[in-house]
């Protein structure tokens, strides 16, 4: 299991365009679903549940991508063997622009919707700011406050920060781009 994560995670980081590619996936292909099934496998053999296998699985995901994410978003040099044609179709090579307000968000590094909504930003080379609400009390706090106590993630807060326009809570995918006005 630990080399699988390794391989995965070191995967990731070298394809900083494959979270975003994943993510866009409807169906899994036969290499994610030999994966999956192996991850699986092995959570059986070791004598998990079925609910901890689901949630050992999520967890272990959400972690791999999550650091591969951070890692991508976090200033690294970008990879000198992408190229513009490496880039996924469904993502525009250029997408930031200086005129979308500015975006935070509050999240969980282990967190899928985090994950996911982090990847779509990237992907579309959308400019946001990331608090991870584990490592950072005021962020804690801040979520906490949004949600009537609760800590739910990620929690998207578009526009003024002091005033945002919008607040998304785990928002789907399309409508984080609608309320980002990109179809």
């Amino acid at each position: 299991m630990r080399r699988r994560a390794i391989a995965m995670r070191d995967a990731l980081v070298r394809h900083r365009w494959a979270i975003g590619l994943m993510e866009s996936r409807r169906n899994p292909g036969p290499a994610s679903l030999r994966h999956h099934d192996a991850v699986i496998g092995r959570l059986r053999a070791a004598g998990f549940n079925m609910a901890m296998t689901a949630h050992a699985s999520s967890l272990l995901g959400a972690y791999i991508h999550g650091f591969a994410l951070t890692t991508t978003s976090a200033g690294s040099p970008a990879d000198p063997r992408r190229t513009p044609a490496a880039t996924p179709a469904r993502y525009p090579a250029t997408m930031t622009d200086p005129t979308l307000p500015p975006i935070l968000v509050l999240g969980r590094d282990t967190c899928e919707d985090t994950v996911r909504s982090r990847a779509l930003l990237v992907g579309r080379g959308i400019t946001h700011t990331y608090r991870e609400v584990d490592q950072d009390a005021d962020a804690d706090a801040w979520i906490r406050r949004l949600n009537d106590g609760q800590s739910r993630t990620p929690t998207i807060l578009i526009g003024d920060l002091d005033d945002p326009d919008t607040i998304l809570r785990e928002p789907p995918d399309a409508e984080l781009l609608a309320a980002l006005g990109i179809a």
